[in-house]
This record gives structure tokens, C-alpha cells and sequence, in this order.
């Protein structure tokens, strides 16, 4: 699968610029995301971009760390901890249990979204950004960065967004009604079969 998204994606010619992956958590969007990468970098195509991964503890989920293309690695979010310094709130913002690191992110995350020398003008650049959710939407620089690459005519994006669940989040409501976007939804099946919006997946 990830070798035929993978032909798709370095030929603009044959759908919009920017896939967005869409589906609940462990359905296997991530795991899609490294694939597709490895299959791209391999033809030789500059990609960029980051993936978010589980941090375990004793078998227990414990937080979520960002981990760039050339593997450095950052914080994202963590378990509140009742034992905090007071004030610690005021530094980081908090999804459920979870409390977010902006600073980590944005250290580790944004300059993978930034053209490097070499790489500035190049039309084969695509970008992977995972994810794209209430966590990273805590800093207005990422959205900023997002935005930018999103405009660039001669730049795909690859990114992950959540399902639509409570109230909407803005930003993602206006990616998913892009007009350079096209949806791909994962369903927990035996197959793995993905689902794209306006267009039939190849199997």
C-alpha cells in the first residue's frame, strides 16, 4: 500500500497536493506514515517532517513523544503530575491527563518544516506531519509553519488529523476543506482496506 500512495504522492499531476490520513488511534496511520517515507526517500525523493509515538512505562501509556524523520526526538505531552512547581500550569497547556510541552515540541517539530539550503526550491519536497490535533494546535508557530508549507504550490504535505469527535477544532475543519486536500479514513477492518474521500485507493 505504502508503494502505490508513495507513486501517487511524488506525481502532482495525478491528485491534490496534500493527503490527509484520518482515523482512530492504533489504526495504523503512523506505522503508514514511516512506510511511505522509507519508500520515497528510497526513490529518491527529499521528504521532511516528524512522527508522534506512545511513551510506555510499566505497560502503561505514559505521555507521547515527537520523533523527526533523521531521528532526533522531543517531548510532546506527559501525565500530570500532581507533584508539579506551583506555577508548572502556566507553562504548559493540558489535553485530558495529559500535559503539553510546547516548548519541546516546537524545538523539535519546526525545523523540520523549514527548507533547508539545498532543498529550497525543489519540487519533489514533501513533508510529513504527525499529527496535526489539539496537542500541536496549542502553538500558533506550528500553525504558522503549516500553513506556510501548505501554500506552496511545488510542496506536498502528508500529514495525520483526527476523526472528528466533540467540538470541532478550527484549524483542522478548515485543512479537511482545503482545496488542495484529499482525505484518506482508516476502518478498523481485517484488511486494513483505505478509505479515501473522491477517490478509489489502490489495493
Amino acid at each position: 500500500m505504502a508503494s502505490s500512495i508513495a507513486s501517487r504522492t511524488s506525481n502532482s499531476s495525478l491528485l491534490p497536493r496534500h493527503l490527509l490520513l484520518t482515523g482512530v488511534p492504533g489504526v495504523g496511520k503512523t506505522t503508514l506514515m514511516s512506510k511511505l517515507y522509507d519508500v520515497l526517500t528510497k526513490q529518491g525523493i527529499q521528504c521532511s517532517g516528524f512522527i508522534t509515538e506512545e511513551v510506555r512505562s510499566g505497560g502503561r501509556r505514559i505521555g507521547f513523544d515527537v520523533v523527526t524523520m533523521d531521528g532526533h526526538k522531543g517531548q510532546l505531552a506527559r501525565i500530570c503530575d500532581s507533584t508539579d512547581a506551583p506555577g508548572s500550569s502556566k507553562r504548559h497547556c493540558k489535553v485530558g491527563q495529559y500535559s503539553v510541552n510546547i516548548l519541546s515540541f516546537e524545538q523539535t517539530a519546526l525545523p523540520t518544516l523549514q527548507p533547508q539550503g539545498k532543498d529550497k526550491g525543489r519540487s519533489s519536497t514533501i513533508y510529513f506531519v504527525d499529527e496535526i490535533g489539539r496537542m500541536e494546535l496549542f502553538s500558533q508557530n506550528f500553525i504558522q509553519a503549516v500553513r506556510k508549507v501548505l501554500s506552496k504550490p511545488d510542496i506536498t504535505v502528508v500529514a495525520t488529523i483526527p476523526v472528528p469527535k466533540g467540538r470541532p477544532i478550527p484549524f483542522v475543519e478548515e485543512l479537511r476543506n482545503g482545496d488542495y486536500s484529499v482525505i484518506f479514513e482508516f476502518h478498523l477492518r481485517p484488511t486494513h482496506v483505505l478509505q479515501g474521500s473522491g477517490c478509489v485507493p489502490p489495493t
